[in-house]
């Protein structure tokens, strides 16, 4: 490696003294831009990549969880909500119909309002019907 940079220093040396030194900085400068095109162009193909492997990997590992989640067999919260919705619903039909239903007033039948009785029925009784 020491090598290789003794022959760079040695190359930009002789073109410093076969060009003189008004075009050294014209040349830097040419390669350095060379050099930033060459950066750049690399900087955005490895964003654009990482982009895409991101979302590559977010959608695997979504796939992923989504497949054991179902194989261990836990509800989903689409699924958690609808029979929510479903025991509150049967939570309110039950409370209805174990509350105490409100009966109409009676009205004042016209015998009622005469003050005459009904006679009232008895049941008979099993002594008084059975024979001895």
């Amino acid at each position: 490696m020491l090598d290789d940079v003794r022959e760079y220093v040695r190359a930009g040396i002789s073109m410093v003294t076969s060009q003189g030194t008004d075009g050294l900085p014209a040349s830097i400068a040419a390669r350095a831009q060379a050099v930033a095109e060459q950066v750049a162009a690399a900087a955005e193909g490895f964003f654009e990549w990482s982009s895409e492997a991101r979302s590559s990997l977010l959608t695997e590992l979504k796939l992923l969880i989504a497949g054991q989640i179902k194989e261990m067999g836990v509800a989903s919260e689409e699924e958690v909500q609808r029979l929510t919705k479903r025991v509150e619903r049967m939570e309110r039909e039950l409370k209805a119909a174990r509350a105490p239903r409100r009966r109409a007033p009676r009205r004042a039948s016209p015998r009622a309002a005469t003050g005459a009785r009904t006679p009232s029925r008895r049941k008979a009784s099993s002594r008084s019907s059975s024979p001895e």
